[in-house]
């Protein structure tokens, strides 16, 4: 069960946790999932404490544990995975497939094939997962900033470029090449730059920081902005990730330093303070 908080501090006196992996216990006659069911999930912001050996979830809120992926992985999946889904898809920066057109050239060549997509942040749990989703919808071109000793991994999910978020930064953006769709996982410094290299007509999304803010005097007008607010439950979209991951078209990508068992919970914690992709996962 991962712990996380985006400034890595956990209030005292609240158990930490959003996302988890585990076994039904016991369910109301409503809920599609019977004991037994292995499942994964996240619970909303306002009921944070899944880091304990029984807690509770709403059965919008989970979905069928993959069966191609550990409890490890699965359990740091749900928050990346659906925020990057949501982000592509729910915002309108690229189209969205059916379910049983995930990957298949002939449909992407009618819809996003002529879109380029800078993704910034493309290290983070969400912007691993934006990398493969955009890869899989068929993107013409995917660009993603990340520190060097991810990019390897960047471009193996799916990445056509990865850039060093210094150089970016550095440069005040990708040294004079617009995108049609530009989506920031960093936020602060970044995102101003980011801004620079949207093209007429292009989209940005932010899911860190307020992009009407950021925005550089000497932009064009006709771009749209919006900043990203997870709101709802994440069923419908951790269960296409279930199917995606049963027919080998994504993965989950887990640093095994980030598990930890529960009696290392202070170790967890630290390790949490100090990871830059701001996730552990607390084996319970």
């Amino acid at each position: 069960m991962p712990a996380e908080d985006e400034d890595g501090n956990i209030p005292v006196g609240e158990v930490p946790g959003f996302e988890f992996s585990g076994y039904v216990v016991s369910t109301s006659p409503r809920s599609p999932f019977c004991p037994g069911t292995e499942v994964y999930g996240r619970t909303s912001f306002r009921r944070p404490g899944v880091a304990r050996t029984y807690m509770a979830a709403k059965f919008q809120e989970m979905a069928r544990k993959p069966l191609s992926m550990t409890w490890e992985q699965s359990a740091a999946v749900p928050l990346g995975g659906v925020i990057a889904f949501r982000a592509l898809f729910e915002y309108n920066l690229i189209h969205q497939p059916a379910l049983r057109d995930w990957g298949k050239g002939a449909w992407a060549r009618g819809y996003n094939q002529g879109t380029s997509l800078l993704i910034t942040g493309g290290a983070t749990p969400a912007g691993l997962w934006a990398v493969q989703f955009a890869k899989l919808a068929g993107v013409g071109r995917i660009v993603a900033t990340c520190p060097p000793d991810q990019m390897d991994l960047v471009l193996q999910l799916g990445a056509d470029e990865a850039l060093d978020w210094a150089l970016f930064d550095g440069l005040g953006g990708w040294n004079g090449m617009f995108f049609g769709a530009v989506l920031d996982f960093v936020g602060g410094p970044t995102l101003p730059h980011a801004w620079r290299c949207v093209g007429p007509g292009g989209k940005i999304l932010s899911a860190v920081g307020d992009t009407a803010k950021a925005r550089p005097r000497v932009t064009s007008r006709n771009i749209s902005h919006s900043n990203f607010v997870l709101a709802h439950a994440s069923q419908k979209q951790l269960d296409i990730i279930s199917s995606l991951s049963h027919r080998g078209l994504v993965r989950a990508v887990l640093d095994p330093q980030d598990v930890f068992e529960f009696a290392d919970y202070e170790a967890a914690l630290e390790r949490l303070r100090t990871n830059p992709r701001g996730q552990v996962v607390l084996k319970m």
